[in-house]
């Protein structure tokens, strides 16, 4: 047997080393971590191989040295915990370990890379989702943070049959609304004495009740978090108000049909699906605009929002101009979209883009290195060309850099995705892996660094405090009918509508705003504050939930529940103004339960909870 230096040991398992795989002690105490599930502590605790009581450069060392001497960690021990020397996400090895070692001789701390470790585990959860749950940080550390991110940017991987089955009652139950054509819905909640049902006869308030409650529990069950995430983003950056018109109806086949097969694929194909979709012919007013009668809004929207951008890019006759090429959908009573040239107006059209030679559209105009005659009509030549102009991967690339990392990126940052764009032709998918590989991403700057919109604030304490919830202003997985749920799920859509997110049901065409600043008030924060309490005073006794008895002391008690709801851990100033909270000011009559439910809402009030 081989010991380290000041290492005594049986050897336990017989491998001829004394390591961590015999000193980590069994498993017992639940506030520590058990990364894998095996029963025993990891790093943080059981790095300690030489078992006294400082996990430092010997145990390190030691166990670099049996690394490099061939052998293997069977458990999670560091190189679950401790990044890889070149941030990349991998699994870490010897060379690493070693670095790590010399760096600890400079009096560097292993548990507070252990902490930053998880922290940007954390991190990667939340901005590709909506936080972390038992799967998702199980998946996260079987995985490791790159493999992990790669999973996700291929959903198609992950199997989400759990979520579908719970969303069942929404296709198929008496108050089914998904998956059913507009005329279908109309038929089925209007009052078709009335002839057509319009928005204001009978107004379908359940059809979109019904779209926000699924999106809420897409955001809280769904195992395909980025999709989730990517999914709200693009229907807001393609925002149609489902408050009003034939949008009310549309909205669902505006999120399944248009937007979600094109998540992660061609920009140019999100274009074409969004400007021909019911929802948004309506809702910007497209279908009304025809030759000789044109309707501007959609195309100003379309240049302005959707695309390149209104900064000193195009001006009016450009607006025109391109309103004249988008001439031709409209639809019928059947609500089927259809193109007819008959609308179409179909003389010249010149539209001139800073930086731009001018698209001369007379006929003969292709995109890329397809003729005119691959596209179905001229706006779609047209859309191909807004998708890859540098202007619409300038802008695009930013606001998914916001989305995703940070709010103010560095130019150089900007400019490599923005590059991506252009060299894939806006292949979404190619974008997003470039953004979230990235050293910007995949570093602690980024970490807590935006507020957390109302519906991501929602969901992330959904997620965090698990489920089977019942009360107020919680998530309730009984049948869709039960009345405790609809009353559930009315408080919990108020909740967002009075922080300032009514799902669906953003007014403007720009959709709900993605800047902090917005969500930043202090009526705004008061409003979170108490959404967590509520939650909290809904679960009963809480003790059971977080593994705490009669025998748990206060320290143990915060260490718990920062286990489970900041496993990306508190700040030092955070948790000592939470211990002197739960150590002072919480009167001595207080009983246990009401001690931890008290903790438990303080903590999910914390800027660490409150951010992203």
């Amino acid at each position: 047997m081989t010991p380290g230096p000041n290492l005594s040991c049986d050897d336990a398992d017989g491998d001829g080393v004394c390591d961590a795989e015999d000193n980590c002690p069994d498993w017992s105490n639940p506030s520590q971590r058990d990364a894998n599930g095996d029963g025993r502590g990891d790093a943080c605790t059981c790095g300690d191989v030489n078992g006294n009581g400082v996990v430092n450069a010997v145990d390190v060392a030691h166990l670099a040295r049996h690394l490099t001497r061939g052998g293997a960690l069977h458990t999670p021990d560091l190189c679950d915990v401790v990044p890889s020397a070149d941030g990349g996400g991998r699994k870490c090895n010897a060379g690493d370990l070693l670095g790590l070692a010399a760096g600890l001789t400079r009096n560097a701390d292993l548990g507070s890379a252990c902490r930053s470790h998880r922290r940007l585990e954390e991190h990667v959860l939340l901005r590709t989702g909506y936080g972390g749950d038992s799967f998702s940080r199980a998946r996260i550390q079987e995985l490791g943070i790159e493999e992990y991110i790669l999973e996700q940017l291929d959903p198609t991987r992950i199997d989400d049959s759990a979520f579908e089955a719970l969303i069942e009652p929404y296709r198929a139950g008496s108050f089914a609304t998904l998956g059913k054509s507009v005329p279908l819905l109309e038929s089925q909640f209007c009052n078709l004495a009335n002839a057509r049902c319009t928005d204001h006869i009978d107004r379908p308030d359940r059809v979109v009740a019904n779209l926000a409650e699924v999106k809420f529990l897409r955001a809280i069950h769904s195992r395909r978090q980025l999709e989730s995430v990517l999914l709200d983003f693009w229907l807001n950056h393609f925002n149609v108000d489902a408050s009003q018109g034939i949008a009310a109806w549309a909205e669902g086949a505006y999120e399944d049909a248009s937007l979600r097969p094109y998540l992660l694929g061609s920009f140019e194909d999100l274009l074409v699906e969004m400007t021909r979709s019911l929802a948004m012919l309506d809702y910007l007013d497209l279908r009304r605009s025809r030759a000789g009668n044109l309707n501007e809004n959609f195309a100003r929207e379309l240049m302005e929002l959707h695309s390149i951008g209104n900064v000193a890019t195009f001006d009016e006759i450009d607006v025109q101009e391109v309103t004249r090429v988008l001439t031709g959908y409209t639809y019928g009573e059947d609500r089927v979209v259809e193109y007819r040239a008959s609308r179409h107006d179909d003389g010249v059209k010149i539209v001139s883009i800073e930086d731009t030679d001018p698209w001369i559209f007379d006929g003969t105009l292709g995109c890329g290195n397809r003729p005119y005659t691959a596209f179905e009509n001229e706006s779609e030549v047209l859309l191909c060309l807004l998708a890859r102009h540098p202007k619409t991967a300038t802008r695009i690339s930013r606001k998914l850099i916001a989305r995703f990392v940070t709010e103010t990126p560095s130019p150089a940052f900007v400019s490599r995705v923005r590059e991506v764009w252009l060299a894939t032709d806006g292949d979404i998918e190619s974008v997003m892996r470039e953004i979230l590989l990235s050293t910007e991403f995949l570093s602690m700057a980024p970490v807590r660094n935006k507020v957390k919109r109302p519906l991501v604030l929602a969901a992330s304490l959904a997620r965090a405090l698990g489920p089977g919830t019942e009360g107020r202003s919680s998530i309730l997985l009984a049948p869709v009918t039960d009345a405790r749920r609809v009353t559930s799920f009315n408080s919990i859509m108020g909740d967002l509508a009075t922080m300032g997110e009514p799902l669906y049901q953003a007014a403007p065409p720009t959709g709900f705003p993605e800047a902090s600043a917005a969500w930043a008030s202090a009526g705004g924060v008061l409003f979170r504050i108490n959404l967590a309490d509520r939650l909290i005073a809904a679960l009963g006794d809480p003790r059971p939930r977080w593994g705490i008895d009669a025998d748990t002391n206060d320290a143990n008690i915060l260490d718990r529940l920062e286990a489970a709801l900041l496993p990306g851990g508190l700040q030092a100033e955070t948790r000592e103004a939470v211990q002197a909270f739960l150590s002072s000011d919480l009167p001595t009559s207080a009983t246990q339960g009401e001690r931890v439910r008290q903790t438990a809402s303080v903590l999910l009030s914390t800027p660490e909870f409150l951010l992203h």
